[in-house]
C-alpha cells in the first residue's frame, strides 16, 4: 500500500529501533543506515543544510 502526500509524492514510513542500527553513515548527501546483521535499512539523499545538521547531532556520540 503507498501513501501520498498532497503534492502527490509517494511517502514512505518506516520504524527501525536506533539500537538495532550498527552503522549510520552521512555522506556526499546521503544517509544510509545498516542493521546489526549488515543489511542496508535505510539510503536516502540528504539535500537541506538544517536536516545535515539535525541527522549530525541526533548520531553524535554522546559525551559523559
Amino acid at each position: 500500500m503507498c501513501e501520498y502526500d498532497a503534492k502527490g509524492t509517494r511517502r514512505k514510513e518506516i520504524v527501525h529501533d536506533f539500537d538495532m542500527l550498527s552503522d549510520v553513515v552521512l555522506r556526499d548527501g546521503w544517509l544510509t543506515a545498516q542493521d546489526v546483521d549488515g543489511r542496508r535499512v535505510l539510503s536516502l539523499p540528504v539535500r537541506d543544510p538544517s536536516a545535515v545538521a539535525a541527522l549530525r547531532e541526533a548520531f553524535a556520540p554522546t559525551r559523559a
